[in-house]
């Protein structure tokens, strides 16, 4: 049995992203085995700005179905 299989299943849905997540980190420059501390200061504020950028995309996608549940309203 894998450590995989140990984990519960949501989680095991969330591996695939996570891991290009890192591997994109590890592109540019974020994840290093130099400087520990710096590495980790400047990959918390690129995922912080990840999810910002995250959260206003998901925030544009709710402000559209609204416009277009709207739109429908108002045609029928």
């Amino acid at each position: 049995m894998t450590d995989e299989a140990l984990l519960h299943p949501l989680i095991r849905a969330g591996l695939p992203k996570a891991r290009q997540r890192i591997k994109h980190y590890k592109e540019q420059g974020l994840i290093t085995l130099q400087n520990g501390a710096v590495s980790l200061v400047k990959l918390a504020e690129q995922q912080i700005k990840d999810f910002a950028a995250w959260k206003k995309r998901e925030s544009s996608k709710k402000t559209y179905q609204r416009l277009q549940q709207r739109a429908a309203l108002v045609q029928k």
